[in-house]
């Protein structure tokens, strides 16, 4: 962990595991997309280069640690009372919070949240495996089978989005505020600032947010955005949203965007046919 509290994970193990890449990309990209794609990028790296395909081991070793932590168990209850698995979650939330509240982030994590995740990630993992299952039956297109999760109680990401909403909503009830954030159309020309991490990013009112991707701790650079530029994603990811939510345009999928679009240069976003221009250069 470093000093901005992130969470590293070796998954050098899982990378030299055919089944592990499989398992680890695919869950990622409903947690985190940008993760994932990450990862993806390593596969040809030989240093990560597959030494065992074989399911077998992958097998006996989640059956080691479905039998030390009772997983069977735990699946079985979430599956037949679900409603009953929300609330013994959002109980253990409570408790960790209270006993976490006067520890170091570090400490919480060690003490606190590291000892419950067996407890916990039967009943989440059972939840990707039926969204999974899903989205081999029902045939849709990218993106529309993850705002499914996104729209269900409970989910951080929206009500973290949906107190944004309520403050945006403020803002337009207060003509002064409104008039500051009114040049959100379709078609937006303004400064960009490429941001890589949200942590004590800052932009100027007006300037144009571009960015690999987005989640909840990217929400506040949103207030001060007149029009956001992303790698990754889709109509229905965290950031093309939260763009909505706010009424400026948004253009995801750009590869690149980060490394092409300097800070300080000055480019026009076209949120309706999703165009990215730079006077000087064209599109």
């Amino acid at each position: 962990m470093d000093m901005e509290e992130r969470i590293f994970f070796d998954a050098t193990k899982v990378l030299r595991s055919g089944v592990g890449r499989k398992f680890i990309t695919r869950l990622l990209a409903v947690m985190e997309a940008r993760s994932s794609e990450v990862l993806r990028g390593l596969f040809d790296d030989p240093r990560f280069a597959v030494t065992s395909s074989s399911p077998v081991s992958v097998i006996r070793r989640v059956l080691r640690l479905a039998r030390r932590f009772r997983a069977p168990a735990t699946v079985a209850k979430a599956l037949v009372n679900p409603e009953k698995a929300v609330r013994d979650a959002m109980l253990m939330e409570r408790e960790i919070l209270e006993r976490s509240a006067s520890l170091s982030i570090e400490q919480a994590l060690r003490q606190c949240v590291v000892p419950v995740l067996p407890r916990l990630a039967p009943t989440a993992l059972v939840g990707f495996a039926v969204l999974g299952l899903v989205g081999e039956v029902v045939r849709v297109r990218p993106g529309e089978l993850q705002a499914v999760p996104r729209g269900l109680p409970n989910n951080v990401t929206t009500e973290m989005d949906m107190a944004m909403w309520d403050v945006a909503r403020q803002i337009r009830r207060d003509p002064v505020a409104l008039r500051q954030f009114q040049d959100g159309g379709r078609t937006v020309t303004g400064i960009a600032r490429a941001v890589v991490d949200p942590n004590g990013a800052h932009l100027e009112p007006g300037e144009i947010l571009v960015a690999p991707s987005t989640d909840p701790g990217w929400t506040p650079l949103f207030l001060t955005a007149s029009a956001l530029v992303m790698e990754m994603g889709g109509a229905s990811s965290h950031g093309a949203v939260v763009a909505r939510e706010y009424g400026i345009p948004a253009v995801v999928g750009v590869r690149g965007a980060v490394t092409r679009i300097r800070t300080g240069e000055r480019i026009t976003v076209d949120g309706g046919t999703g165009v990215i221009t730079t006077p000087e250069i064209g599109s």
